[in-house]
């Protein structure tokens, strides 16, 4: 499924982008070329930005319901009262004035008539790109698979480079195809900037607040949150998040108006974060909250054998076609990667760019030894 907008106008556009992800969300400039789209798919929702002389509401719903189309339709106006709209044959049409719009509400709307279906791929795991085939890796790639769908947080905890992003993405995308991941760095909400970037805030809050800015928590509404690097997040800010997490009830700053956001929590540490309660640098009721469900990355050296279909999977990224000779193999296999996976991949471009002209790729122990 999909959702259908016409518009012309580029800020328009951008407020759906920074919101669904395509292929789900489909752009059109003329009416056209909506029209041949409609011929072969039913959208979840169309969208109508009356704006410019090309785009004629009135005609297009006239012909939307000559077609029979089912899909309920969202109309932008502007100058045209909106007693002069019709409704044939059945549609159902919400009308908008642009001067007044409510994109929260737009969004939460076009969320609640959407037909979220769970992505299929043909090869889920590897395009997840947690690749390998050693033990730890299917028991990972099957917890993931298992509580993607399910309504709880989800921890994940590993070293440096082990992959929590791209776990935290396939637990997104999962659930949420149609919609962005909400990442956010928790070493960022340290300070009144952070706060602001996260609950968003009214014009006027402050000195600098001459517009209004939504916030993370109204574009991860429908979607999931992802709180990177969990361990930094500061007490009072830990706080907060109880609250959020209690009721899904937020404010924004200089606002009185009671919000509310529905997402999916995901966080990720570095470390186990029973030993940031232990040290009292965490609050032990945030901490029952975020680990309904705690997730660990492996590190690169307990499935070194895995380095060989990892290369593979790097090469096909860069377009190297060349082949890693297998000394050079070995003698990854034999190193303790500190740095994991992203340090691997860090020395196998290097390795790619100093190899120029050579048949064989081969990797000079100086290129990795003095890792962190």
């Amino acid at each position: 499924m999909s959702l259908f907008v016409l518009s012309l106008d580029w800020r328009t556009k951008e407020r759906f982008k920074l919101q669904f992800t395509q292929p789900y969300l489909r752009l059109f400039n003329l009416p056209d070329a909506l029209f041949e789209a409609l011929g072969s798919e039913t959208p979840d929702m169309i969208v109508i930005d009356s704006k410019e002389p090309k785009i004629a509401a009135g005609e297009i719903i006239r012909r939307l319901g000559e077609s029979r189309c089912s899909a309920p339709v969202i109309v932008f106006t502007r100058d045209e009262p909106l007693r002069n709209f019709r409704t044939p044959y059945g549609l159902k049409i919400r009308l908008v004035h642009k001067r007044t719009v409510d994109w929260e509400e737009v969004f939460k709307e076009i969320c609640r008539v959407g037909k979220t279906e769970l992505v299929r791929d043909s090869c889920p795991i590897w395009s997840s790109g947690l690749v390998g085939e050693s033990a730890s890796m299917v028991e990972l790639r099957k917890r993931l698979e298992f509580y993607a769908t399910k309504d709880c947080p989800v921890h994940i905890y590993g070293e440096t480079g082990t992959g929590k992003e791209l776990a935290a993405e396939y637990l997104h995308r999962r659930r949420h195809p149609q919609r962005h991941i909400i990442a956010i760095n928790c070493s960022l909400l340290n300070d009144a900037v952070g706060k602001s970037v996260f609950f968003g805030h009214s014009k006027g809050a402050f000195t600098d607040a001459t517009n209004e800015l939504i916030g993370l928590l109204c574009q991860a509404n429908n979607s999931s949150l992802f709180l990177d690097e969990v361990e930094n997040l500061p007490m009072v800010f830990q706080a907060h998040m109880l609250r959020l997490l209690e009721n899904g009830k937020y404010r924004r700053l200089g606002d009185t108006k009671i919000r509310s956001s529905d997402f999916r929590l995901i966080t990720a540490s570095n470390e186990k974060l029973v030993k940031l309660v232990s040290n009292g640098r965490m609050r032990k009721d945030f901490f029952y909250r975020i680990t309904d469900v705690q997730i660990h990355m492996p590190p690169l050296r307990e499935h070194s054998e895995d380095i060989p279909l990892l290369i593979r999977h790097f090469f096909s990224t860069i377009s190297e076609r060349r082949p890693v000779s297998d000394r050079s193999i070995r003698r990854l296999q034999e190193y303790h990667w500190p740095g994991n996976v992203r340090q691997l991949f860090s020395v196998l471009r290097r390795a790619s760019i100093h190899a120029r002209g050579d048949r064989w790729i081969e990797i000079d122990e100086k290129e990795f030894i003095d890792g962190p």
